[in-house]
């Protein structure tokens, strides 16, 4: 079972309809910044990496942490899956403000996400006591730190030191699953 759960897994990432909706959501996003110079965060799953684009360029690149079923993308509360798609911090939370050391807080659920859990839920693919979840974010860890997150994305702290001061509110973050 464990077998058949991972290879059915693992072909989301080969799956051309999937590379091509997230070429879609990256090339989209980060296009119009060439000439604004905004920021665009973008975290690969597959390769558990964050990059920071600037004006159309790769500025910064980082290795990051997912949840203990990170590279699903996310059905429901619980299932400890990192969601996809383009989403915007909301929230910059600093010390104290969160569990954890520093944290951007994602626009999760959008529209979408609560449209796909709909249908999910319709087709009896998630259970009947399990809502949509939320408070996903990226977040802070120490260094070394074995276990980050559930569902969220971690960076080490002195990453977050970094980007804190950089990464205005409302700025655009893609997760995705592979290129």
């Amino acid at each position: 079972p464990i077998e058949t759960l991972l290879i059915h897994q693992m072909s989301r990432y080969s799956d051309r309809h999937n590379i091509a909706k997230w070429n879609h959501w990256v090339t989209d996003t980060i296009a119009p910044t060439r000439h604004s110079g905004e920021l665009v965060m973008v975290v690969i799953k597959a390769s558990q990496e964050f990059r920071l684009y600037q004006k159309g360029l790769l500025r910064r690149s980082f290795s990051a942490d997912l949840g203990f079923s990170g590279l699903q993308d996310k059905l429901h509360e619980g299932d400890g899956a990192t969601p996809e798609g383009i989403f915007h911090i909301i929230q910059k939370k600093g010390k104290g403000e969160t569990k954890f050391y520093k944290a951007f807080m994602l626009d999760f659920p959008t529209t979408i996400h609560q449209r796909q859990f709909r249908a999910a839920k319709a087709q009896g693919l998630v259970p009947a006591h399990r809502g949509i979840g939320g408070f996903i974010e990226i977040q802070g860890h120490p260094s070394g730190h074995s276990d980050p997150t559930n569902r969220c994305v971690a960076l080490e702290n002195s990453i977050m030191d970094t980007l804190f001061p950089l990464v205005p509110l409302r700025t655009p973050l893609i997760i995705f699953g592979a290129f």
